[in-house]
């Protein structure tokens, strides 16, 4: 049975207890070219396509590394745009401006029901004291389509030097909020 930590009234057990569902992992084979966009103190590195890559799609390299940081804390280790489980296709995307990335892609192939770069999806990312995205989505076929869009994202509080392979001695637990339904 886990231990359930009471803080302020609300019921909290360690993430080993209780792990998130695996998400579908939409790193391919090929490298990882990155997109880095800076506001003061916080900085944001990810893909081209604006998502960073969770945990369990890498080990070590580039995609390890991925991440929204302020104070060398990375407070955003997952953010990945999937459209019914699979990464969109690239079309183009840029970070010219420094704070903000525009990224231009389309649905792949879904089935039999829905052709390759029929949806269109305008991504917007930008970091000003915060982190802030606009998704527009947009359906060039004459039909009416049906599709699931989903937006992921997980922390894991690292510190800088942890990301770049330095173990700490002493760390903090991850805790997961308990749903009502399980205290």
């Amino acid at each position: 049975m886990a231990e359930i930590m009471d803080i302020d009234g609300r019921a909290f057990v360690s993430t080993a207890e209780m792990p998130l569902p695996e998400w579908n992992c939409v790193l391919g084979d090929r490298p990882v070219t990155t997109l880095t966009l800076k506001d003061d103190d916080l900085f944001l590195i990810t893909d081209t396509l604006g998502n960073i890559a969770g945990y369990d799609c890498h080990s070590e390299g580039i995609t390890g590394s991925m991440g929204l940081f302020c104070r060398d804390t990375r407070f955003l280790s997952r953010l990945e745009l999937q459209i019914n489980g699979r990464s969109p296709i690239l079309l183009s995307s840029t970070a010219q401006k420094g704070f903000v990335l525009s990224v231009i892609s389309a649905n792949p192939q879904i089935d039999d029901r829905i052709k390759a770069e029929t949806i269109g999806i305008q991504r917007e990312i930008a970091i000003n004291g915060g982190l802030f995205e606009e998704l527009q989505i947009t359906n060039y076929s004459l039909n009416r389509v049906s599709f699931t869009i989903s937006l992921s994202f997980d922390s894991d509080f690292m510190d800088l030097f942890e990301v770049r392979g330095f173990p700490r001695e002493k760390k903090g637990k991850l805790l997961r909020l308990l749903p009502k339904d399980n205290q």
